[in-house]
């Protein structure tokens, strides 16, 4: 529908927002966890509580960070579903 494109854009740009936040937490969750396993090495001990911890701390910040682009996507997702219903509603025939 030409009324929703403009809000389609910015929907998929919500969405291209949220992946990259995401794919940066996955490389930085990946570059400590490489760090702790180096240092858990030196030191034979076992890193796997700590990996764990630091995997929920970044899930945390990622879910902190992708916030804004979430509640847009929600935003947009709900004016695309009231101006596609009212769409819907002008052309359906009228039942008496």
């Amino acid at each position: 529908m030409p009324s929703t494109e403009r809000l389609y854009g910015q929907l998929d740009d919500a969405d291209n927002e949220m992946a990259g936040i995401k794919a940066k937490g996955a490389a930085l969750y990946k570059e400590i966890a490489d760090k702790v396993r180096a240092f858990a090495e030196d030191y034979d001990c076992q890193p796997d509580s700590t990996l764990e911890y630091i995997e929920g701390a970044i899930a945390d910040l990622v879910d902190d960070a992708q916030g804004p682009a979430w509640r847009r996507k929600c935003r947009l997702e709900n004016e695309i579903g009231a101006i596609e219903d009212a769409d819907l509603r002008l052309n359906a025939p009228v039942v008496l």
